[in-house]
């Protein structure tokens, strides 16, 4: 009686067998479906993320070259900058100079041509216009630092004083613009050696007798 009620409770062992099968199908196709999508997304992840890392590191790269493109641009414009004011304080002194080369020559070529007159008028004996071109002549020589230049013009110009007449020498002072007290007093500031101190000396003295009065009525005017 009991055997015959435990066999009416138990499966069929074909039933049973069949669930087990269908059990194990469920698993194995769950399975086999866990390991294509699992291959799926690896496969993803082997490819997919590689490309957004290799176009971010392309991007991120770009942007650097940009930014140091950028950076370098404005430090070789600041270069430039500072290297056009270098040159140009390293060489502005040298210009300077070179300037004041030119104008030197230039006053040394016009008082040596001025001299050369001022010598033929003085042999022409045209003493009152031989005055006035030596004494730009010495203007000139000044201008260009040729003390010896200056010196011949001196005695030139003593020559001169000595052979000219008070009318003469008043009409000099009025036609001429050089100045000859100014340029004695510029000659004997830069004289230091005071080699020249006795020609002016003689040249200022004549100057007051042909102005008809003495030295010392002159310093006190």
């Amino acid at each position: 009686m009991q055997a015959q009620v435990l066999s009416k409770m138990a499966p069929p062992v074909n039933e049973t067998l069949e669930i087990l099968e269908k059990v194990n199908n469920y698993y194995d196709s769950a399975w086999n479906k866990l390991i294509i999508t699992g291959s799926v997304i690896i496969a993803v992840v082997g490819v997919v993320v590689p490309l957004l890392i290799q176009w971010w590191q392309k991007k991120n790269i770009q942007l650097s070259e940009e930014a140091l493109d950028v950076k370098m641009k404005d430090k070789f414009s600041a270069l430039q900058v500072k290297l056009k004011d270098e040159i140009r304080a390293e060489y502005q002194s040298e210009i300077t100079r070179l300037g004041l080369e030119v104008k030197k020559y230039k006053a040394e070529a016009k008082a040596n041509a001025m001299f050369l007159q001022a010598a033929s008028n003085f042999d022409l004996r045209k003493y009152k216009i031989a005055l006035g071109d030596f004494s730009t002549a010495c203007n000139l020589f000044i201008t260009a630092t040729e003390w010896l230049g200056v010196q011949d013009c001196l005695i030139n110009i003593h020559a001169c004083l000595e052979n000219i007449t008070k009318k003469d020498y008043e009409e000099y002072l009025r036609v001429n613009n050089v100045d000859l007290s100014k340029i004695l007093k510029i000659i004997n500031h830069h004289d230091d050696t005071k080699l020249l101190s006795l020609q002016i000396d003689e040249i200022k003295e004549k100057m007051f007798q042909l102005k008809g009065v003495k030295e010392n009525e002159e310093k006190i005017k």
